[in-house]
């Protein structure tokens, strides 16, 4: 048993685990509950320390999870090598996937500024902004679902 190997896997998961809990915690628990008991200045205020302080999390796990990502992509039998693209299901699905985690990183960043926006307002952000938001969170959401599928299909498909 190659334990570098399953430690890898072991916080690859983890990391991803963590960063689509929060975006799917946020837009499905955490924003409309404050949408119904704050008004909108305040929702804007308590938005941004929850993001603030999730941040170093975010931050920590999307690194662990492009360091173990990229040893594991390394340490699978079915990688070719870069210029092997399309070559195989598995490269291929492995590209896309790759691909859609960058979106879903750069999603991430539009989200963390829009509630940093969202907490400029004076008089409270308008109610789309806020609803953006929250559809932005789910969103980074349901991309993450599909890169698991993708993985799992990867990881399933003939060499």
């Amino acid at each position: 048993m190659d334990l570098v190997l399953v430690f890898s896997v072991a916080v690859h998961t983890l990391s991803m685990v963590i960063v689509l809990g929060y975006y799917g915690i946020l837009g499905r628990i955490v924003l409309p509950g404050l949408k119904r008991t704050l008004d909108d200045r305040r929702l804007a205020e308590v938005l941004l320390v929850i993001e603030q302080r999730a941040r170093p999390f975010l931050v920590l796990s999307i690194a662990a999870f492009a360091i173990t990502g990229i040893y594991l992509t390394f340490a699978d039998e079915q990688y070719e090598g870069l210029v092997a693209i399309g070559s195989s299901t598995w490269t291929t699905l492995i590209l896309l996937k790759h691909l859609e985690v960058a979106g879903i990183v750069g999603l991430g960043v539009v989200l963390d500024r829009m509630i940093e926006g969202l907490a400029a307002w004076e008089a409270g952000p308008p109610e789309r902004s806020v609803r953006l938001t929250g559809l932005l969170a789910e969103g980074i959401t349901a991309l993450g679902a599909i890169v698991i599928l993708m993985t799992a299909a990867a990881q399933l498909s003939p060499g």
